[in-house]
């Protein structure tokens, strides 16, 4: 059933260990552990425990790394994703460093958003200038790194907003290749700066001191951002304002930041669970051929939305801050992997319009489904605590009244880059990078390094670099149409691709509804994970 990789997977990072580093479980006992760890509130254990062992061990779902490997052991925090909020004083700021150590310690990722720090050179009640946020993104790579080289590599997103009167340097802050290697940029960009960049005006970039404004050229800051994108990757962009209108909870606050891989849209304090569903399950044989089973995908978003929720119910925290505040919203990340496999099995190219329409279908049924569930557990067990009925907002169906649910947020593409490894799948809604490629894998901040090695069975099939940027950026605004958190993907362009390509990209994205987008030039940095075999 599993493969050699997803064995060698399994044993350096989720098995249970001896005294002498040796597993002591095997994949259906840590199914076990996991499923039984999970279910364990609920009324009848055994049942559920058979429900969630039952997905896990036929690869129909799998949970992300987190509660995999901390499920029912001593560190028991089960969240892989996190956003901190960051204050323009040196006590905030310094708390958020001390709260990020403690994260990364435990194995999970961060998304902040700098935009509050005021920008360098700014006065300081003490009589100095400040520093600005790019010094302070140095401060937490280095904790970062330092953690990194006792526990897992800590993997940290950093966002500006566009109206920063330091945008500049955070834009650069990556020109020099190993500076910030802890940290993914993303810009925040807003309807506003595009709108005044596709109309060739002046857009205001406020100072966070006094609240003045400078005002720079939109269009030709815009293609500074696709410069450097084109440059080595960086920054990605996060738009703000597509963020907030999937805001379930808008009287909590905005949502500015995403965790580090940018799938899940967060308010301050707040964590997510994640897991995702295995497509090339979701296929069954029919005399017509292979088709998507709609009743064993309904089933299988059910009972995985169950199983995220109740991960809220058994998973350590932190601090009681930071519970009290994961658990009033209890937001989930349900995701998929293994699209591209999916559709090679079905025999249909990634960039067709049956393509679309597929991940249309499969979308809407798990945005039902999942919904559904969540009203459910609300009868069940009760509505997340934040929830009012004339403040929340009804973001899966807008157009019907505001019902209780049990999560303020349900679906969330994760990149899923070592589960579906242990699904033996492509990753997350990615296509195959190339007909033969390697993967190369890093381990913390130590040497160890390893190449994981793929060669396509399926004939025939349009790989990233064959697909055109815009229908890279389609594929993902179908399935972004149903999905209430974000999603974790690449928009891969060949090393030929021009500036011009990437500010195109970034507006197309923008124009369909995206909530962030990373673009990738291939061969722009001299490491990547992806490469040509």
């Amino acid at each position: 059933m599993l493969t050699k990789t997803a064995e060698k997977i399994l044993e350096r990072k989720y098995y249970l260990k001896d005294i002498n580093d040796k597993p002591i479980e095997n994949f259906v006992q840590l199914c076990a552990r996991v499923a039984y760890h999970i279910a364990k509130t609920e009324q009848d254990v055994e049942y559920w425990t058979g429900r969630y062992w039952q997905l896990m061990t036929e690869l129909w779902f799998l949970p992300a790394g987190r509660i995999l490997a901390n499920s029912n052991t001593k560190n028991g925090v089960l969240y892989n994703c996190y956003v901190l909020g960051i204050e323009d004083s040196r006590t905030d700021i310094y708390t958020a460093l001390t709260k990020s150590a403690e994260i990364f310690a435990h194995g999970g990722g961060i998304g902040y958003n700098f935009s509050n720090l005021r920008e360098c050179g700014a006065p300081v009640s003490i009589g100095c200038q400040a520093s600005g946020p790019v010094s302070f993104l140095k401060l937490f790579n280095t904790s970062a790194q330092v953690i990194s080289q006792t526990s897992r590599r800590g993997a940290q997103l950093a966002i500006l907003n566009v109206d920063h009167i330091d945008i500049g340097r955070f834009i650069h802050a990556k020109d020099i290749q190993g500076e910030l290697e802890h940290f993914n940029l993303s810009v925040g960009i807003t309807d506003d700066f595009i709108e005044a960049a596709l109309d060739g005006q002046l857009f205001g970039l406020r100072s966070r001191y006094d609240n003045k404004f400078i005002t720079v050229d939109a269009w030709k800051l815009l293609n500074d951002i696709a410069e450097h994108a084109w440059k080595n990757g960086e920054p990605g962009i996060i738009f703000l304002d597509a963020i907030e209108r999937g805001n379930a909870t808008p009287h909590l606050g905005r949502i500015e930041a995403c965790n580090a891989c940018a799938e899940a849209p967060l308010l301050p304090g707040e964590a997510c669970c994640l897991g995702s569903i295995n497509l090339t399950k979701m296929l069954t044989e029919t005399e017509n051929g292979l088709v998507v089973d709609s009743q064993k995908l309904a089933y299988t978003v059910s009972i995985s939305t169950r199983f995220l929720d109740a991960v809220h119910n058994v998973s350590h925290h932190l601090d009681p801050e930071s519970a009290d505040i994961i658990l009033q919203t209890r937001k989930i990340g349900l995701g998929i992997c293994g699209w591209a496999d999916t559709l090679a099995m079905l025999e249909l190219q990634y960039d067709s319009q049956e393509a679309l329409e597929l991940a249309a279908y499969i979308g809407e049924t798990m945005q039902k489904i999942a919904y559904e569930t969540s009203v459910f557990l609300a009868k069940e067990k009760g509505a997340y605590p934040a929830f009012d009925k004339d403040k929340s907002r009804n973001i899966w169906f807008p157009d019907m009244p505001v019902t209780p649910t049990r999560n303020a947020m349900l679906l969330s593409f994760a990149p899923t880059g070592t589960t579906s490894l242990v699904m033996g799948v492509n990753s997350g809604i990615e296509p195959f990078f190339a007909l033969d490629y390697k993967k190369n894998v890093t381990e913390g901040d130590s040497d160890v390094k390893y190449q994981i090695s793929n060669k396509l069975e399926y004939e025939g099939v349009k790989t990233a670099h064959e697909i055109s940027p815009i229908d890279h950026v389609r594929m993902q605004a179908v399935w972004q149409n149903f999905v209430d958190g974000a999603i974790s993907k690449t928009i891969n362009l060949p090393n030929d691709a021009t500036v011009e390509d990437i500010r195109d990209v970034i507006i197309h994205g923008w124009k369909l509804g995206l909530k962030g987008m990373t673009v990738y030039r291939d061969e722009s940095r001299d490491f990547q994970i992806l490469e040509k075999a």
